[in-house]
Order: structure tokens, then sequence, then C-alpha cells
């Protein structure tokens, strides 16, 4: 949760940031001065699922030389960036204007 609620806090501070981004997403709620959090929604927990997700990221640090190139909250910050400057890029994708990755595959 505190992962969701760290993305919900950087999208508010792009939607300050950025010109023009309100105008050009209006739907979203921080475009209205809200805050993204009122977009969470919880549903039905599945016991135990989250185990699943620990990583042990030694092995690949060790073995081949693997380490991340940002630390989580750069990464997630240009992520956020990256996402809301380019929403022509992924509006297609919502949108179904471009093909979906499974119909390329086939």
């Amino acid at each position: 949760m505190d992962l969701v609620n760290k993305l919900c806090d950087l999208v508010d501070d792009a939607f300050r940031r950025i010109r023009g981004l309100a105008q050009r997403v209006p739907e979203a709620p921080a475009a209205r001065g809200e805050s993204s959090k009122s977009l969470i929604a919880f549903g039905k927990d599945r016991p135990g699922h989250d185990r699943r997700y620990a990583l042990d990221t030694r092995k690949a640090r060790l073995e081949v030389g693997f380490g991340a190139s940002h630390d989580l909250a750069k990464g997630l910050l240009e992520t956020v960036t990256w996402y809301l400057v380019n929403d022509l890029w992924w509006r297609e994708f919502r949108d179904g204007q471009k093909m979906h990755l499974e119909s390329l595959i086939q």
C-alpha cells in the first residue's frame, strides 16, 4: 500500500509541476485538485499471495553483475513523468486504437 500511495503522490505532484497536464487529462482527480488516492479500491484478499512477490536479487547481482541503475524513488518518478508527458502514446492503447500485444503474438 505504501507503493500505491507513493505513486498517487507522484501523480498529484506532476499535475502541479507539468504545465497543461490538467487540460490533457481532465478526467484525472488531480486535474480537479483532488487526490489520486480517491481512485484506490480494495479487492477481495487472497490469503498468502503476497509471499510470491518477495525478491532476492543477490544471485543476479553476484553471478551476472546485474543491479538496478536507479533507486526506486527515482525510477518511479521518471516512469510516472514519462507516462504523463507521453499520454498520446498510452491513450491509443487505452482507446483500442493500437493492437494489444496478445494479438501480435498469435
